[in-house]
């Protein structure tokens, strides 16, 4: 068996050394962009302004095209690309939604994408209207057919005018989620009026647009997709040309010499291009020479990338920063994920059948390295390269009896090691925080809790892409907490990641589990902020163990059904149980509660996020809480409160109103009433700002927890339990 110990030697050691070796290419990288992106920044001013360009008749003309489905905030990317320091007369912005769409909107959206554009589109002064189209697609399709129904000739005519030059013309892409930077366009007519220009541009794109209201591991999700772009995508562009350049000088000086190595060459070292599908630009010229944009796949960017690879069209990379969102949920990371690995799979047909038409050694390396890095390496390598690790040290003390042999099986998984926590956890936040300067808006990325550094230093890997991470409705609070506060959020039992549980459910389990979460945290009095079920199970807490609390804020909640009126505890749960015993899951009763608990003149925001928490609720688990819920009489006498007490209600609450609220402060010796504007039974969302200064307020005048630096906050989730 000596032969197979030394074979699994070799083999973990080529990989550890291989790993290492990767992450120097990535710190490498990622300087290179960072370099690449700094400097032109620097420059931009002296980039021409709106009117030389409007005066020159080299400048290009910009089809940019948003395509967008289900987008209730694409209103802060039209304004971005409208703020352009571009000429109007040269820029024309188009939006692409789904006729599906505008039929039956989302039920959590008060209208349509569609619709938002045209009454987004009115707003305008005639000047930028002019600069805005839209365009519903009819029938069924991807982001790719959106963008090429908007290259349909009859529709760029509709926008451009008849009798267009196409090589005068670059199509932009962004997503209806991002920020990009308002001089791009200057940037790319600039090199075009200069240098003739390049038939494709790549720019860098950071997922950090929702940065401020993911916790932290989403946080460190954010970073870690942000450094893919800027160490692997912009450096590959910018390493290729000077590849390119070194091979042209050297194929001038030695022709023969470069015929003979041409095809080593191209194996070796010429590697693939990557488009992201934003940021992005290619000529419409070339555009149509490819039939437009890639529908043969799940995605359309890699495949866009490899096809003007394969037509040796080299893309070009573009310093100015795009900022887009992260997604902020487990379900729909896990969602992209599979687009993404569905993307990379069917590419290899793409990519097989291009081998196929044109057998050069370049298209072989596109197919093998695709094969390799992503089909393979991509979803394995989170879990292999740590074994893999661990298994290099085990055999170096195989081979201890070789000390050569043994100083390298600890050497290579320990500077691999020693490389991922540095150059994945360090050099990139550093990298990516020197940036901040130049992000298209304001955005705060640095690491200002020790928790914080922890995980971004030591969760580090490379492929994090694929990490889950609970949610809560309380983002928005959480980060303004943990500036003063422990601040933590739970999810109930059979709410969100926590566990669903046998048998029945008497309300005070809520209080038991809430205690076990304090004595986790080490608390021996906490500060509580519960919203609507959670107030209940805050002031039952507080009833079952006074102890254990040092204040009470008590938001949009009740003391219990009792409190209510017959007919309304019936509404309440026939708007909930009837359907669900009829067969339907929570999804399917959500756009019926959704409007009975949010104002009137809720942000679309605050619909999609209300939706989509009671869209993740699990039907058994959430019978028995409403059960428990309703059988629920009283939390207890109010008038024996003894701690500080905060209600907090909405102006448009109609489930818990103020006139309720008022009520239940008056009984609380020395209690506080705060009434939030424009908010309805959801404030701590629909008035986020509001909602923690009046809290905020609150508690910095009640210290009284124990933990000398500030108390603990312990958050319960409501909204989940409505």
């Amino acid at each position: 068996m000596d032969w197979l110990w030394a074979a699994l030697f070799v083999v973990s050691s080529f990989f550890n050394g291989r790993a290492a070796f990767k992450l120097l290419l990535d710190w490498k990288g990622m300087l290179t962009t960072c370099r690449f992106v700094e400097d032109a920044c620097e420059q931009v001013e002296t980039l021409p302004d709106e009117a030389a360009l409007a005066r020159d008749s080299r400048a290009p003309v910009f089809l940019h095209l948003v395509p967008a489905y289900q987008e209730p905030a694409i209103g802060a990317t039209l304004r971005a690309l409208l703020g352009s320091r571009y000429p109007d007369s040269k820029l024309h912005v188009v939006v692409i939604t789904k006729e599906e769409e505008d039929q039956a909107p989302h039920p959590s959206m008060e209208a349509s994408t569609a619709e938002l554009v045209r009454r987004f589109r009115l707003e305008l002064p005639p000047w930028q209207q002019k600069m805005l189209s839209l365009l519903v697609m009819p029938g069924r399709g991807r982001k790719a057919h959106q963008l090429n129904w908007a290259l349909r000739p009859d529709n760029l005519a509709a926008v451009l005018g008849d009798g267009v030059d196409a090589s005068r013309i670059w199509v932009g892409v962004s997503d209806a989620d991002s920020i990009p930077d308002r001089n791009a366009f200057r940037w790319i007519a600039a090199d075009v009026v200069h240098d003739g220009g390049h038939e494709a541009y790549q720019g860098v794109t950071l997922s950090l647009a929702n940065f401020d209201r993911l916790d932290v591991r989403g946080r460190v999700c954010a970073i870690q997709q942000s450094s893919i772009f800027i160490r692997v995508s912009i450096a590959r562009l910018i390493s290729e040309r000077r590849r390119l350049r070194w091979f042209a000088a050297l194929a001038g000086h030695a022709p023969g010499l470069a015929r003979v190595v041409r095809p080593v060459f191209e194996l070796c070292f010429r590697r693939s291009q990557i488009c992201l599908g934003h940021n992005q630009f290619v000529r419409l010229d070339t555009l149509q020479g490819l039939g437009g944009f890639p529908t043969s796949g799940a995605t359309e960017d890699s495949t866009l990338g490899y096809a003007l690879g394969a037509r040796g069209i080299l893309i070009a990379p573009l310093p100015m920063l795009e900022m887009n969102d992260l997604p902020e949920t487990t379900e729909k990371m896990v969602r992209q994920n599979a687009r993404w690995y569905k993307g990379v799979l069917d590419d290899v047909p793409f990519l097989w059948r291009t081998w196929r038409e044109n057998r050069t050694a370049f298209n072989a390396a596109q197919l093998a390295r695709h094969v390799g890095n992503k089909v393979v390496e991509w979803p394995i390598a989170a879990v292999v390269y740590p074994l893999i690790g661990f298994l290099g040290w085990h055999l170096a003390y195989r081979f201890a009896d070789h000390p050569l042999l043994f100083m390298l099986g600890i050497a290579f998984p320990s500077v691999s090691l020693g490389l991922t926590i540095w150059v994945g956890g360090i050099v990139t936040q550093d990298l990516i925080e020197s940036l901040t300067p130049y992000y298209p808006r304001e955005v705060t990325i640095a690491r200002t809790t020790l928790r914080a550094k922890f995980w971004g230093t030591f969760r580090c890997q490379t492929y994090w892409l694929l990490a889950t991470r609970d949610r809560t409705n309380w983002r928005d609070q959480l980060g303004v907490f943990a500036a003063h506060f422990t601040a933590a959020a739970w999810d109930a039992r059979g709410y969100g990641a926590s566990d669903d549980y046998a048998g029945p459910l008497a309300f005070d389990d809520f209080a038991g589990d809430l205690r076990r979460v304090l004595d986790h945290y080490g608390a021996r009095r906490a500060h509580l902020v519960g919203l609507s079920m959670g107030g209940r199970i805050a002031m039952r807490f507080y009833f079952l163990h006074p102890q254990r609390v040092a204040t009470l804020t008590l938001c949009d909640t009740h003391r219990g059904f009792a409190s209510l009126t017959a007919e309304q505890r019936a509404e309440y749960v026939r708007l909930r149980r009837e359907a669900l015993d009829a067969g339907a899951e929570p999804r399917d009763i959500a756009p019926a509660i959704v409007p009975t608990l949010l104002a009137p003149a809720a942000a679309p925001a605050a619909r999609e996020q209300l939706f989509e928490s009671m869209a993740a609720l699990r039907k058994a688990s959430y019978l028995k809480s409403l059960e428990a819920t309703v059988n629920q009489d009283t939390v207890g006498n109010l008038a024996a409160i003894a701690v500080p007490t905060h209600f907090v209600v909405g102006e448009h609450d109609r489930l818990t109103t103020v006139a309720l609220a008022r009520t239940m402060a008056a009984e609380v010796p020395g209690a506080e009433l705060t009434v939030i504007p424009d908010a309805g039974h959801l404030s701590n969302i629909e008035n986020a700002e509001v909602f923690n200064r009046s809290v905020m307020d609150f508690l910095l005048r009640h210290p009284g927890a124990d933990s000398p630096r500030a108390p603990a906050v312990a958050g319960t989730l409501g909204q989940r339990g409505v």
